[in-house]
């Protein structure tokens, strides 16, 4: 939770959306408003292949960030991504 609150406002704000990626093992969360959005990826079945590809539910794409490693990632209509076994990415967007 403490991840989240570096988001107040999209947290007050936001409200859950229909989401999905391409890889069918893979658990997909997404909250957000028309211009920012929290992307969650889990691979929480703990399958060897974490790689998906995940469209971004906003108009225009910004910036894109690694919620937990603080990293950037290229910004684009969408992501491609790799989930450890057992874990999980959570991606700020923005607009």
């Amino acid at each position: 939770l403490s991840l989240l609150m570096k988001y107040p406002e999209l947290v007050k704000d936001g409200s859950p959306k229909i989401w999905t990626g391409s890889n069918p093992n893979l658990n997909y969360t997404a909250f957000g408003t028309g211009k920012e959005v929290l992307l969650l990826v889990g691979n929480y079945k703990r399958s060897r292949d974490g790689k998906c590809a995940v469209p971004i539910p906003l108009a225009h794409v910004g910036e894109v960030k690694n919620v937990v490693t603080g990293t950037m990632l290229k910004p684009g209509k969408e992501l491609h991504l790799d989930v450890p076994p057992g874990n999980y990415i959570l991606v700020h967007v923005h607009s």
